[in-house]
């Protein structure tokens, strides 16, 4: 186990770290056919469950992340995020329910509940999208393909989103590495394993 020590040190701190530009394929027929391809795959996926970590240049340490989503509603822990205990999140990004030491409540701003209290935030409306590897429908948005025609980077919702690692579940291609730079704060989710993927042919 030691000598993966260095190799786990690594993945945390990089979230401190400005990465490397992305791999950005130049656009072509082939490539625009197969994002076209991918993201009608990827928009078939209505729930999910993750398990990662999530780190953030705006505090020390980091935070085991489960993550379950079921159309609109999502269910998310972070235990111990950098030392302020485990924080939960609930609901909608319309109406989210946060448990944090404690006490519970309800909010429509969960970004900046978590910027003022634990100094950095998750963006909770576009993260479903993003953790797939795609945009949020109906937000502007500019991205770049890596070769295989997936997002390498995406820029939404004043986010600038960078991925690295692509692996295969369920026959989809599915990030395991994202870098999401935010207005104060920069967040690696570093995903351990997708679950119980969900398919719904009338997702758009």
């Amino acid at each position: 186990m030691t000598r993966w020590l260095p190799i786990v040190a690594a993945l945390l701190l990089a979230a401190c770290a400005t990465p490397r530009a992305p791999q950005t394929a130049p656009p072509d027929a082939a490539r625009t056919q197969a994002w076209i391809a991918h993201h009608a795959a990827l928009s078939e996926i209505s729930g999910f469950r993750i398990s990662g970590r999530v780190s953030s240049d705006a505090a020390t340490g980091s935070a085991r992340l489960n993550w379950s989503q079921d159309g609109e509603r999502f269910s998310a822990r972070a235990a111990g995020p950098f030392g302020s205990g485990a924080v939960g999140l609930s609901g909608t990004p319309q109406a989210v329910r946060i448990r944090s030491s404690g006490e519970q409540f309800e909010t429509d701003r969960p970004e900046l509940w978590m910027r003022q209290q634990l100094g950095w935030s998750l963006p909770v409306a576009g993260l479903r999208y993003w953790a797939l590897g795609m945009p949020r429908p109906g937000v502007a948005a500019s991205y770049g393909f890596d070769e295989a025609g997936r997002l390498a980077q995406l820029s939404q919702s004043g986010w600038r989103v960078v991925y690295g690692d692509y692996a295969q579940q369920d026959g989809i291609a599915l990030p395991y590495r994202i870098h999401l730079h935010g207005p104060d704060s920069t967040i690696l989710l570093r995903i351990d394993a997708w679950q119980s993927l969900q398919r719904d042919s009338t997702q758009e």
